[in-house]
């Protein structure tokens, strides 16, 4: 087979690097033109490289005469395939799309709609133009699976879009010298280097960086920052460093052709944009095994993995950069832990080697005529209580997701109430869930439908809700595809109605687990006598963030740190709410006085954070509140730091029970008495009727005297109970199997 690659030639940053290295790793299997349309610095550098590269110059995008050279240089050459990079490219491929007969391939390396968005003119006339000249490509390879997930979205064939990572040759030489940069860049001696490297566009959000960098350096003499690489934004970053008077503390250094120079002072390398594809930044940093902040945009996930190969902060957020970057600036043993773990884990996915046979495996079904995608997958529907900010409904989501993608390539869409939230943070294709067209596309074509954890199947808050879930099972089933009640909790059922309802979802659905013992016997009461497992809730799947970042939200809430704390979650429960606070203030008493420090945790911050700040305020005693919206391993971590839980949301116990911490529910629901009772743990009461009196006497004669070994036995639990979360997982894809 033989392939043309058609660029500008204007490229920089991870685009220019992609498409170099990759025409490299091509040329030593298959015959391969390079044909840049500009000459200048991407060029030299293909000649340079002595890769196989013309110069069909078009002095200017008016010269649409280019088109037909490019015609020619197709049949000369006798090309079997074109494959472009970058809106001009995209363009001049559609002028001469009709007249050639060979597939043509595209790369998405951005989301198309942002590029040229720091230049008005640009944005409105060459996003338009590349909009459309999209549209005539016969196939597209997208650069991460949400990009893939994107372009799906906008209605662009699933069938013709591959994925394809961003690799890099891990054999090359790392360049250092140290002194010469240092020196150039004043950056004075023995400073620890905290830098970033992209072009200063306003997607990259460099901003961010300098307003964490405002946080760092009054609390870290010792640090410098760097901002390597150029861009319309150069100004007015500049402005806002002598505006924030660090302009001794942050060094721009301008384009560099190399940025291993740059990358061997960092000590920690940092990624704050809102929007990326697979960014080389990252894997050039993971190649010399720099320590890594960034945020969950694009692929960043699937090569930085939170607490394992490098840290991930929320976009648009400086206090929480700073806070990540901190904690690896007081912990080199987590820096070099981290970094390790970052390069071996992308030099075993994501090498050059095989990128470049990704690519010719997608070359061979293309040329055989196979639209299909490399990676046969299968789509599921995610269906729960999503996108309402409820930290232990995201864990739960979470611990599903994980669970499903160990052990297989499963395409997912998530039914949500923010779905850009959510598709940000779980990195998964979503649709609103309340938008009947939006969930008919989702349904159409599924392989599964996953009524997804939580309690859905109950009319206790809601009838409503109950209708919604059960209009879903049903729809999914009058539409064809299997559905699977996935670790739910059943009940209560209070209405002739509920009962009803939950009887024939429990009916209709191919596959059911319960998450209890005690929703089985809802569901046998309910006359319900087909095969139904016990599982666990997917989130005994997770693991917790490290415990430094989980101590710097207790720091700042002002818990002292020689302090022993227990966690407290509350939640409002109607008119129940004023004696939930004054029962919690009283609880909050007796363990300052047993030498414990009580903190209010909100799971779910807006409902939540009044009844706990009221709690907090009726306590005679210090106290602190944490009322943030909880990513589920920060909130796994935060819960790892108490010596207790006392509770009444469910997944702050089981969040708690994870992590091998007593919980002690204060029951509103019978899903509580349930999972307290399936860990064995005692339940004191319902909110509704429990005194002061009777918690104490439960916390002082059977819990705090005898903490270790309730510790022992919650643990001994978890690891049954994560066990059992997994059989959710093997459940499900038996299920896609028979699909």
């Amino acid at each position: 087979m033989k392939a043309v690659h058609l660029i500008s030639g204007g490229d920089t940053g991870g685009a220019r690097t992609h498409v170099l290295l990759l025409i490299r790793a091509l040329a030593e299997r298959i015959p391969v033109r390079l044909v840049c349309l500009t000459p200048g610095e991407f060029y030299d550098d293909a000649r340079d490289l002595n890769l196989p590269v013309v110069l069909l110059e078009q002095k200017k995008r008016t010269d649409l005469s280019v088109a037909s050279r490019l015609r020619a240089l197709l049949e000369e050459f006798d090309a079997d395939l074109l494959h472009c990079h970058g809106a001009r490219a995209n363009f001049l491929a559609a002028l001469i799309k009709r007249r050639i007969r060979i597939p043509t391939v595209t790369t998405v390396h951005s989301d198309y709609r942002r590029d040229f968005e720091d230049n008005l003119y640009k944005h409105i006339v060459y996003t338009a133009l590349n909009s459309l000249s999209l549209r005539s490509f016969d196939y597209f390879l997208a650069v991460t699976d949400q990009f893939r997930t994107l372009l799906t979205a906008r209605n662009f064939s699933s069938e013709r879009i591959f994925t394809v990572y961003n690799g890099l040759d891990f054999s090359a030489p790392r360049v250092t010298d140290e002194d010469q940069h240092r020196k150039a860049w004043g950056i004075p001696g023995g400073a620890a280097v905290i830098g970033t490297i992209g072009r200063l566009a306003r997607v990259k959000r460099h901003d961010v960086f300098v307003q964490a960098a405002a946080h760092l350096a009054p609390r870290h003499p010792e640090t410098h920052f760097v901002i390597v690489g150029d861009g319309d934004e150069k100004r007015n970053l500049e402005r806002q460093v002598r505006d924030l008077g660090l302009q001794d503390r942050i060094s721009f250094t301008g384009h560099i052709d190399k940025v291993d120079t740059a990358l061997s002072l960092f000590d920690i390398n940092v990624l704050s944009s809102e929007s990326e594809s697979f960014p080389y930044a990252l894997l050039e940093g993971a190649r010399m095994a720099k320590p890594t902040v960034a945020t969950p945009v694009g692929g960043v996930p699937d090569l930085v993995s939170e607490g394992r190969t490098g840290l991930l902060a929320p976009v648009g957020e400086p206090k929480e950069l700073a806070a990540r970057i901190e904690t690896l600036l007081q912990c080199p043993d987590l820096r070099q832990k981290l970094g390790s773990n970052l390069y071996d884990h992308a030099r075993c996915n994501f090498s050059l080697e095989a990128m470049r046979d990704r690519h010719l495996d997608i070359y061979e079904q293309i040329l055989r005529g196979a639209g299909a995608p490399a990676r046969p997958e299968q789509k599921a529907v995610v269906s729960g209580y999503f996108g309402f900010g409820n930290t232990g409904d995201e864990a739960l989501l979470q611990g599903l997701l994980t669970g499903l993608k160990k052990k297989s390539l499963l395409e997912v869409t998530v039914l949500s109430a923010d779905p850009g939230g959510t598709a940000s943070t779980h990195g998964v294709k979503t649709v609103k869930r309340f938008s009947p067209l939006q969930v008919l596309k989702a349904l159409r074509g599924a392989d599964l439908f996953i009524s997804g954890g939580g309690t859905l199947l109950q009319d206790e808050t809601s009838l409503r809700s109950l209708i919604y879930y059960a209009s879903l099972i049903h729809l999914a089933r009058w539409m064809g595809v299997p559905v699977m009640i996935y670790a739910n909790g059943l009940g209560p059922l209070k209405s002739r109605t509920g009962r009803f309802l939950a009887r024939r979802c429990l009916t209709l659905a191919q596959c059911v687990t319960l998450r209890d013992q005690a929703s089985l016997q809802t569901a046998r009461n309910l006359g319900i006598s087909r095969p139904i497992e016990v599982t666990a809730d997917p989130a005994f799947g997770l693991d917790p963030a490290p415990e430094l970042e989980a101590k710097r939200v207790l720091e700042r809430a002002g818990v002292p740190a020689d302090s022993r704390p227990v966690i407290l979650s509350l939640r409002p429960w109607g008119s129940a709410t004023g004696r939930i606070a004054h029962l919690a203030a009283r609880t909050a008493e007796l363990l300052y006085q047993k030498d414990y420090f009580p903190v209010f945790c909100a799971m779910q911050a807006h409902k939540d954070g009044p009844v706990c700040q009221e709690a907090a305020q009726l306590a005679n005693c210090p106290t602190a509140v944490i009322q943030q919206d909880l990513r589920p391993a920060l909130a796994l971590a935060l819960m790892a730091q108490g010596h207790l839980t006392v509770g009444m949301r469910l997944h702050a116990l089981i969040l708690s029970a994870v992590v091998g911490v007593p919980p002690i529910g204060l029951s509103y629901d019978p899903k509580i008495e349930g999972f307290l009772s399936e860990i064995g743990v005692p339940c004191p009461g319902h909110v509704e009727e429990l005194e002061p009196a009777d918690l104490e006497q439960i916390l002082t004669c059977e819990i705090l005297p005898h903490l270790d070994r309730w510790r022992d036995h919650v643990a001994a639990a978890s690891t049954r109970l994560k066990r059992q979360a997994e059989r959710n997982n093997d459940l499900a894809l038996t299920l896609l199997a028979r699909r």
